[in-house]
């Protein structure tokens, strides 16, 4: 639309909403204060050379319907009704408080309101992820203070409906340049842990007044934040708490399966750090002295002995005595010849091992205990295969778009009979079946059973 020109819904009305001022205007439309029946409102607009387009028109609709559907949630901004007729417009909730890009504008959050914030915004998203749906844009401008200095989670309308994949064009990137995930940058599904690290970019530029990845230009951001590489946060706030920043480089890691494993267990991770606990990363403590602890965030190998130059330095170790190396599997073990022995749980090892939650390792004299309580199961080999592809495969394609149970439940259960369909169900939301769609597969089977 071109600036100058006067604006076509300004002064109307739109399902009752009267548009009384412009709130802002973007690519995909325009964003207007309302008012009906004396309360006040935010109507969002699409652009009309954007409603032209069947693909982006059905998008805004679906997604408005989806969100629609959301039960209220207070760190989520509300919407309120949704009009498919020509303009197509969204009606949101009016948060009266500012975007925290005002609050950036005089510096660097307090640590302690920046976790309690990142809180809030967890509980939304997982509110959001609960049904299916992925935000694909958590920035400081999209998070609201409401007059109770909550965050509430704003412009919810590029949300993406998990069951909706294929309404986004290959190589279409949704989301703003500096907080976006990897996978978005390679096109690759996306999922809850896209909106969390998007969460952990917000978080860390909060704290240190500026954006995790910087760069000339779009090449060079995505590179830093396919790669991880950014300063870690305690280099430019050296009183940052180890904890938070500890929570934040775990968000901001490539990997998303290295990631919080949802949105629910940051939000408890935080409120832990607010009371003072360390965060929920990889970890080797010392039973005895649990103060003593030893990071593994980011960790892709690393050595375990007493002598310099180990990354883990252990008194009562041989001068290198293991090696712990990180795979796909997760952090795998590794005794070195010559060491004085190396003990997993009560069992000398005697080949690399990957190491599971809580395992108790003795190394010579010394003993640690393993944790890593974030740590996902990998998805079975068939969803992994298909992860890896930009959008779902033209037969699992063909099966979402008969929306018929029945056949879904057949597949399912070839594919991967219970008990693992619970992680399959998990699985296949990023993947092109949304919380709708896997209801109806839930009724089908249930129907299958009698």
């Amino acid at each position: 639309m071109d600036p100058a020109a006067p604006d076509p819904w300004l002064g109307q009305t739109l399902g009752g909403y009267s548009l009384v001022a412009l709130l802002g205007r973007g690519g995909m439309g325009a964003a207007y204060r309302a008012e009906r029946a004396g309360v006040a409102a935010v109507v969002k607009v699409l652009a009309p050379e954007a409603a032209e387009i069947p693909l982006l028109r059905k998008r805004f609709q679906r997604e408005g319907q989806a969100l629609q559907r959301l039960p209220a949630h207070p760190h989520l901004v509300r919407v309120l009704e949704v009009g498919e007729a020509d303009p197509p417009w969204i009606a949101m909730e009016l948060v009266a408080g500012g975007a925290l890009t005002q609050q950036l504008a005089r510096g660097a959050l307090d640590p302690a309101f920046a976790a309690h914030l990142g809180r809030d915004v967890s509980l939304g998203l997982a509110a959001l992820h609960s049904q299916g749906l992925v935000h694909r844009d958590i920035k400081p401008d999209n998070l609201l203070l409401d007059a109770l200095g909550r965050a509430k989670i704003v412009d919810l309308g590029i949300a993406k409906d998990a069951m909706a994949s294929g309404l986004t064009a290959p190589g279409q990137l949704l989301g703003t340049l500096t907080y976006m995930a990897p996978e978005q940058w390679e096109n690759g599904p996306l999922g809850p842990a896209t909106d969390l690290f998007a969460l952990g970019a917000t978080l860390y530029h909060l704290v240190c007044a500026r954006p995790p990845f910087l760069g000339s230009d779009m090449g060079a951001i995505a590179d830093a934040a396919t790669h991880g590489d950014f300063p870690p946060p305690r280099e430019l706030v050296p009183g940052l708490p180890g904890p938070l920043a500890d929570a934040i480089e775990q968000l901001l890691a490539p990997d998303p399966c290295q990631r919080y494993a949802s949105a629910e267990s940051l939000a408890a991770d935080l409120e832990g750090i607010l009371r003072g606990e360390p965060a929920s990363v990889p970890a080797l403590s010392d039973p005895r002295a649990p103060s003593r602890r030893f990071s593994l965030l980011g960790v892709r190998r690393a050595s375990i002995g007493s002598g310099p130059g180990n990354e883990v330095r252990l008194p009562g170790a041989s001068a290198r005595h293991a090696r712990l190396a990180r795979k796909e599997r997760g952090l795998v073990l590794t005794n070195l010849r010559g060491s004085a022995g190396t003990w997993v749980d009560g069992e000398p090892l005697s080949k690399p091992v990957v190491l599971s939650e809580g395992a108790r390792l003795r190394f010579g004299e010394a003993e640690l205990v393993f944790s890593d309580p974030q740590r996902r199961e990998l998805p079975p080999p068939f969803l992994r295969d298909l992860r890896r592809e930009p959008r779902p495969e033209p037969t699992l394609a063909a099966l979402v778009a008969t929306r018929d149970p029945r056949a879904v439940v057949s597949l399912l259960e070839r594919l991967a009979p219970p008990p693992s369909w619970e992680l399959v169900a998990g699985e296949l939301a990023p993947l092109g079946l949304g919380a709708e769609l896997l209801g109806e597969v839930a009724r089908g089977r249930r129907v299958l059973a009698e």
